[in-house]
């Protein structure tokens, strides 16, 4: 099968297999009687609703077809504000796909999930803390230690809880900040506040105005992380593809349909945090520099304060170093590897040392400890809730592919046949190393259940490998330029397209939160 008829193929057979999936009531998403995601009833107004998300799906294929004509040629300040439209485009796509999710779980599901303790908790503890922040971080090791929660805050360090304190302390602080927010909320965000302030009137803790204005605010934070992702994931394409390849696959990333399913929850920011630190360390590593390297050890501090999700990142940020100072072929390694490596070595320990260092010196926070106790609380969910570890070994694929996107997962496997033509290279570098980080995680068992959106922060590193589908070389001089350059674009729009396609069938059907009580 030829380069084009494979991509056309792996699209289209994508999008049907998702809305197969998403549709049909043949069998459960998960396993029976440990885990399932729910089927929901579509909105009985589905054509109308759709009308905005496909709008602003065309939009952002349409933006990406134009800034193709010039972003092989451009400036570095026109091709950022290529990036930049699309990150806008990519929050357009954010905003709209969520209103086409059955009833009660579009926009106004929001204020519930990031309100309400069983789906997140890090509001109501950060509200709920009488004490200082210092106090707080001083018993935080301490708290985690009693393993008494092992669903939320028990597995995850305090980075959250500190975030909606300082929100909290900003809207109580700034009016106008607080009115600012309550006048860009939808009716429906609204209403559904409303309902919450109704439910909680007359308990210990009501609904305040500034607690709808942190949750609102606290959503579009996570929201504007999941959009600006584009930036990062495109900068991390160029250090294997040229500018056309990594502007065509950093497109698909708004089409990840786990993206619009699992906002406003927090692991829709981690592959933010996770594509910056791999692009800065990889970077920063390649070049010798410093301040890249520092960087790339500060910004896996801040994540590892949200979340452990990230390590499954920095494994990955392994095995791409060592393939390409040592595995790779003579030609294709990064010449003088170990000096370079120590180098980065020293200056992101740096980046990640002093921070916390200063963490234990101000608080007495041991974050070691802290993440010690974590990983503890996380593996006691499996003596609470029953999981079978085979079931789950053969459940997680097909459940990676669906939540990235089928068209995208497929594109991503066929765009690998080319590696075995330059088995050593530094491009089969990328998926030799994706591969194995998603090998050791799926063989792990640490994600018995809801690994779409536990997964979320390693679904970026598909986009890596699927960029190659679009770094064509002409064969010879025999097809020009130009018509191979629209053969890639007429490829790259049937794939995206059934990528979108992929992405509404599961929004419209598929709920990844507990219904309204």
């Amino acid at each position: 099968m030829q380069g084009r008829q494979w991509l056309w193929a792996a699209g289209i057979a994508g999008a049907g297999l998702t809305s197969w999936l998403a549709w049909s009531a043949r069998f459960e998403l998960g396993v029976s009687g440990e885990w399932t995601w729910e089927r929901r009833p579509p909105a009985p107004d589905l054509g109308l609703v759709l009308l905005p998300a496909l709008l602003a799906a065309a939009a952002c294929v349409g933006l990406v077809w134009l800034g193709s004509r010039r972003i092989d040629r451009c400036g570095r300040a026109e091709r950022w504000s290529w990036l930049v439209a699309l990150a806008a485009a990519t929050w357009a796509w954010l905003w709209c796909a969520p209103e086409c999710a059955p009833p009660g779980h579009q926009l106004n599901r929001i204020p519930r999930v990031l309100y309400y303790p069983g789906s997140s908790g890090y509001f109501t503890v950060a509200r709920g803390q009488t004490g200082s922040v210092s106090d707080f971080l001083k018993s935080y090791a301490d708290r985690m230690a009693l393993q008494e929660d092992w669903l939320h805050l028990g597995t995850h360090p305090p980075g959250l809880v500190v975030a909606y304190r300082g929100l909290i302390e900003l809207c109580r602080a700034a009016p106008a900040v607080t009115d600012l927010l309550i006048f860009t909320q939808p009716r429906a965000v609204c209403e559904a506040f409303d309902l919450i302030a109704a439910n909680a009137r007359g308990s210990a803790t009501p609904l305040m105005r500034e607690d709808r204005a942190v949750l609102w605010l606290a959503a579009m934070l996570v929201q504007g992380g999941a959009a600006l992702t584009v930036l990062p994931l495109y900068a991390l394409l160029r250090l294997w593809y040229r500018p056309l390849a990594c502007w065509l696959a950093a497109a698909f990333w708004p089409a990840v349909p786990a993206m619009a399913v699992f906002l406003p929850k927090s692991d829709a920011l981690y592959p933010f945090l996770g594509t910056l630190f791999l692009w800065l360390w990889l970077a920063g590593w390649r070049k010798k520099s410093a301040l890249l390297s520092c960087a790339a050890g500060v910004v896996l501090f801040a994540g590892m304060n949200l979340t452990l999700a990230l390590l499954p990142v920095v494994f990955l940020a392994g095995c791409l170093t060592v393939w390409e100072g040592w595995l790779a072929a003579p030609h294709d390694r990064i010449a003088g590897a170990e000096p370079r490596l120590w180098h980065g070595l020293v200056f992101c320990s740096a980046g990640f040392g002093v921070p916390c260092t200063a963490a234990w010196l101000a608080w007495r926070l041991n974050l070691p400890e802290v993440w010690f106790w974590n990983y503890q609380n996380h593996a006691l969910f499996y003596r609470h809730f029953v999981r079978t570890y085979w079931k789950w070994l053969a459940v997680n694929p097909l459940e990676l592919i669906v939540a990235a996107g089928a068209p995208l997962s497929l594109i991503a496997l066929a765009s690998t046949a080319g590696v075995w033509r330059a088995p050593r290279s530094r491009h089969a570098g990328v998926l030799y190393s994706v591969g194995a980080t998603w090998i050791c995680l799926w063989l792990s068992g640490k994600n018995m259940g809801e690994a779409s959106r536990l997964w979320l922060v390693l679904m970026p590193s598909l986009i890596l490998v699927a960029g190659a589908a679009f770094d064509d070389k002409p064969p010879a001089e025999s097809e020009a330029t130009a018509a191979r350059e629209r053969r890639i674009l007429q490829d790259w729009a049937v794939g995206l397209g059934c990528q979108f396609a992929a992405a509404l069938a599961i929004v419209t059907r598929i709920v990844g939160f507990s219904s309204p009580s």
